[in-house]
């Protein structure tokens, strides 16, 4: 009996870790026009691609301090949050990139893209609507 009631604990600690890890999209303004692959979506948050193909400057939307920021970085980026920062932070005081605008949730993510065709961010697939165009879902 003990170790079926040691069984079930498990699995709802394990169901309450995995719903931690929601779907997150990212996403551009209504009207931009931009279209990527992961592995360049990849490059353009870990600072490595600072240009779109139109050799306009990409500016970059985050959310460092959030959930849907370290589900972010550890399940798409595959690097912890801390380190992402580090790294952001030697690239701007290098002077190669250009610092990202920093918010606190998805709704100011999805402001912050729309006042600038070339701004990209990501949100929790959930808050997704009409206001901005998705160009990629991730787990």
């Amino acid at each position: 009996m003990k170790k079926i009631y040691i069984l079930i604990i498990t699995i709802l600690i394990l169901s309450a870790f995995d719903n931690l890890h929601s779907r997150i999209a990212i996403v551009i303004g209504k009207n931009a026009t931009h279209t990527l692959d992961n592995n360049d979506l990849k490059k353009i948050f870990l600072g490595e691609v600072q240009n779109w193909n139109s050799g306009e400057l990409i500016l970059t939307v985050n959310q460092h301090s959030s959930i849907t920021g370290s589900s972010f970085c550890n399940n798409f980026l595959n690097i912890a949050p801390e380190i992402l920062y580090q790294r952001w932070s030697k690239l701007i005081f290098s002077g190669l990139i250009k610092k990202p605008i920093n918010c606190e949730n998805d709704d100011q993510v999805k402001i912050e893209v729309n006042k600038n065709k070339n701004r990209i961010g990501y949100i929790d697939a959930s808050k997704v609507d009409d206001t901005i165009k998705v160009l990629r879902y991730i787990n």
